[in-house]
């Protein structure tokens, strides 16, 4: 009989999620300390918040990798060459299986990193038991689940619940999984994304944009009205107002329009009075702007990568510079390690058995080549450095 998982229910305090204990819930799941759904819907809530997610996850993995000498000190021409071909292999037969490329599969699982704090590959296995292929899997379809000591992860799939284990773990009638999740305190099986302290500003900007839409597509109060005092209102006149509301105040075309009244006592006044409320513009830019800040500097990205370049800024070439390599070195190379280790020391040795072999991932260069190549040639000319050692320096193997 197949076992029933019960999901557990997460509490909210109006937009914003509650943080969820890690105690275990009901039969061994544990709760997620934030709501996924909330999460994927801010992805597109905030066009910088976007742009940052699908950049940092870009700029991880989107300029491909290369296959080294899994140890330089000990390497082996045939080894290297024999093991190279079974990961060029298994890339194929990845490709064939999953109808996508290796690439893409790891863009999609590190979207999820960005998106959610975590991410999930699902490892398949031949009748050998060899990892034939690796799928990503949709990280907010995946619940936690505790039980023996070892760590489950469930998918919802179609109302059902499906088990896999973890890589390493076979069991029969389960597939594994590996997975890579950013540090959360709160939590010992769910990760926070890295933006989560800036969620607040850019619910507050889908909020202010939604409000100025609204205010825009269903503006129903005239800029003003202008009344005939000294007699009651006829019939038709009461008519042609609702008329005129219907037709020809809704919407953005029929923005700053006046309400005439008619009367028919020709004793009567004329009255002009401005009823429209007006909300400053500069309030609502300054807002977007604090909040666009706010949310850019919890990702970490430096503003030029996003096309922003602020009036007045006295930032030289070289700050902005400093700025790429700090991004470089400290966000975009921090994940590519992680996403190396999880890769060379988990799939690569312990599942294909590959040790003579490594997987680096290609790094988004922030420097100036002219610069470089000016100052290593200076470098060598006063005998500072020798060549080898530029070339160490650079990342080349030297033979």
């Amino acid at each position: 009989m197949k076992k029933q998982f019960v999901k557990a229910s997460i509490v909210t305090t109006g937009n914003m999620p509650a943080a969820a204990s890690s105690k275990i819930f009901i039969e061994g799941m544990a709760a997620p300390p934030f709501e996924y759904n909330l999460l994927a819907d801010a992805y597109s809530y905030n066009g910088y918040h976007t742009k940052c997610i699908n950049l940092k996850a870009a700029l991880t993995v989107g300029a491909g990798f290369e296959i080294f000498p899994g140890n330089p000190d000990d390497y082996d021409e045939n080894l290297f060459s024999d093991e190279k071909e079974k990961i060029e292999s298994f890339l194929y037969r990845h490709q064939i299986q999953t109808g996508q490329s290796f690439i893409e599969t790891l863009l999609n699982f590190q979207t999820d990193y960005e998106i959610y704090g975590n991410a999930y590959f699902e490892i398949c296995r031949n009748n050998k038991g060899i990892p034939s292929a690796v799928y990503h899997l949709p990280a907010n379809s995946i619940k936690v689940l505790y039980k023996n000591k070892l760590t489950y992860i469930a998918q919802t799939a179609n109302l059902d619940e499906i088990i896999f284990s973890p890589f390493g773990v076979m069991e029969p009638d389960k597939n594994e999984y590996l997975s890579m999740k950013s540090y959360n305190p709160q939590n010992l099986f769910y990760g926070l994304p890295e933006y989560f302290g800036a969620l607040s500003a850019i619910i507050l900007d889908r909020n202010a944009v939604e409000f100025n839409i609204n205010k825009f597509n269903n503006n129903a109060i005239p800029e003003s009205i202008i009344v005939i005092k000294g007699a009651s209102l006829s019939d038709l006149a009461k008519s042609r107002i609702k008329q005129f509301f219907a037709d020809n105040v809704k919407g953005v075309k029929n923005a700053g329009k006046s309400l005439i009244l008619e009367m028919e006592n020709t004793n009567g006044t004329i009255d002009i009075k401005n009823i429209a409320e007006t909300v400053p513009d500069s309030s609502f830019r300054n807002m977007r702007l604090d909040a666009r800040d706010e949310i850019i500097a919890a990702h970490g990205v430096p503003k030029r990568l996003l096309g922003i370049v602020e009036g007045g800024n006295i930032a030289g070439t070289n700050e902005t510079r400093n700025q790429l390599k700090i991004f470089q070195d400290c966000v975009i190379e921090a994940r590519q390690r992680r996403l190396e280790f999880l890769l060379n020391n988990r799939l690569l040795m312990e599942g294909l058995k590959i040790k003579n072999c490594k997987i680096l991932f290609n790094r988004p260069y922030a420097e100036n080549p002219q610069q470089d190549a000016n100052f290593y040639k200076t470098m060598i000319e006063n005998g500072v450095l020798t060549p080898e050692e530029v070339k160490a320096e650079l990342g080349y193997t030297i033979n």
